[in-house]
């Protein structure tokens, strides 16, 4: 595990849950794996379609792993997901998976990390 200062605790927000729950679906719909969606939207974009305004977005991606905790580990031991778990520009996150058994990975994780306006 990266070891970097600690920041306030991030608030849950369900806008940013449902923008996590949506491209998290989108990916395991489409069978890809990237940042920017289909459209070439990327998490700000996403976001302020969910309904969040926002003065800082960001978000991290997984796809494979069955269990939310295996997930948190894996961003935890990566430098530049930690780096943004720890961000202290972000007040909030929402997170969600999605299951596509005929995807290539089976399931795809998004967390949105963000503060408001």
């Amino acid at each position: 595990m990266l070891l970097v200062s600690a920041v306030a605790p991030v608030v849950w927000d369900e806008q940013l849950q449902q923008s996590a729950y949506a491209h998290s679906q989108n990916m395991a719909a489409g069978d890809y794996f990237n940042h920017r969606d289909k459209q070439g939207h990327r998490v700000g974009e996403r976001t302020y379609a969910a309904g969040y305004n926002w003065r800082a977005a960001g978000e991290n991606i997984a796809a494979g792993q069955l269990e939310a905790s295996v997930v948190i580990q894996g961003w935890l031991g990566s430098k530049g997901h930690c780096l943004n778990i720890m961000d202290a520009e972000y007040s909030q996150m929402g997170m969600a998976p999605y299951t596509n058994k005929n995807s290539y990975y089976g399931i795809y994780w998004t967390q949105v990390l963000a503060t408001p306006l």
